[in-house]
């Protein structure tokens, strides 16, 4: 089935006055020529970021990160420099938490930042992992 450009206009316009109280049209990317239109980014919700961003997303997660690696995990598979921690932790973005694993065992999440204390919590292993 095929649609000339204003029979797909209206269409769209008879559904979106279905849901009331809804304007606009859609937009153009680009002035003359064939017309493209910008269809907007989604954020993932789960991903891994960077130690970087996953300072600026929270702020002071990975220096309380590097602090605490060599307390709670002395015989980790990394070197306890800061630079090597940090390389060697993924960190991931789960929904608003932020999580951190060793890069050898990534199925493994050792623990979940609080940015209302600023402070990492441990993983409770018993509870996650059925023991």
């Amino acid at each position: 089935m095929q649609l000339t450009l204003n029979e797909l206009r209206s269409t769209i316009r008879e559904i979106i006055s279905e849901f009331g109280g809804i304007s606009g049209g859609l937009r153009s990317s680009q002035k003359g020529g064939k017309p493209r239109y910008n269809t907007g980014k989604v954020e993932e919700l789960n991903r891994e970021v960077s130690f970087v961003e996953a300072n600026d997303l929270f702020p002071g997660s990975v220096e309380a990160w590097v602090e605490i690696v060599p307390e709670l995990w002395p015989e980790a598979p990394i070197h306890m420099d800061p630079i090597s921690i940090k390389r060697g932790t993924l960190f991931f973005k789960e929904g608003d938490k932020l999580t951190a694993a060793f890069q050898d065992m990534p199925q493994i999440t050792l623990a979940t930042w609080d940015p209302n204390k600023q402070d990492w919590v441990e993983q409770d292993f018993t509870e996650t992992q059925g023991f």
